[in-house]
């Protein structure tokens, strides 16, 4: 009669994949160990999560920190990050549960005021404001004076701070989630 020998696997670490601009997992990934690798590490990637587990009796020589790569995959949405691929370290007893946060470019939030009307509506102080306070609202200047296109400068929009309130001379208009997937996010409100 043999004798089977059971190995069994437990999960050492899970790092959720983020997008930076919205907040949310972010499962368009592939993860690789960076070099040297050890081992004895199995590799899943499952939706925005990557797990790293390896068996049991294995687990007492891991070593003190392991790379794992991600790269992302909807190559439509390359330019819209800062790169191409990110990296996290874990660190072994720890990091059971890490974020990896993908960093996205900065973009430009556009409003275009129009009167009731729809002739254009020029000479506004047009602001962005992030919900909640403390935090600075964000000036959007005109494109060009006497232009009705008011234009932010580059920026990394918060999604904890989504949406945004357009203000035009201190009154709301309006309200604004910036789509990190666009360089732009055009906008178009009415200012009676």
């Amino acid at each position: 009669m043999s004798v089977l020998a059971v190995a069994e696997r437990r999960r050492a670490h899970r790092i959720r994949v983020v997008h930076g601009g919205t907040g949310r997992p972010y499962p368009e990934v592939r993860a690789t160990l960076a070099e040297p690798a050890w081992p004895h590490w199995h590799l899943a990637v499952k939706g925005a999560d990557v797990v790293l587990s390896a068996d049991t009796a294995r687990l007492v020589d891991e070593p003190a920190t392991t790379t794992v790569e991600v790269t992302l995959t909807d190559l439509t949405v390359l330019e819209r990050f800062t790169a191409p691929s990110f990296s996290t370290t874990v660190s072994r007893g720890g990091d059971l549960d890490a974020t990896l946060t993908l960093t996205p470019r900065p973009s430009v939030l556009e409003v275009v005021l129009v009167k009731t009307d729809g002739s254009e509506r020029t000479g506004r102080t047009v602001t962005a404001r992030p919900k909640g306070n403390g935090a600075p609202a964000i000036p959007l200047p005109g494109v060009t004076s006497g232009s009705n296109i008011y234009r932010s400068a580059p920026h990394v929009w918060d999604p904890a701070l989504a949406p945004y309130v357009i203000d035009v001379n201190t009154n709301r208009r309006g309200s604004v989630v910036p789509d990190h997937n666009r360089a732009v996010t055009r906008i178009r409100l009415i200012d009676p």
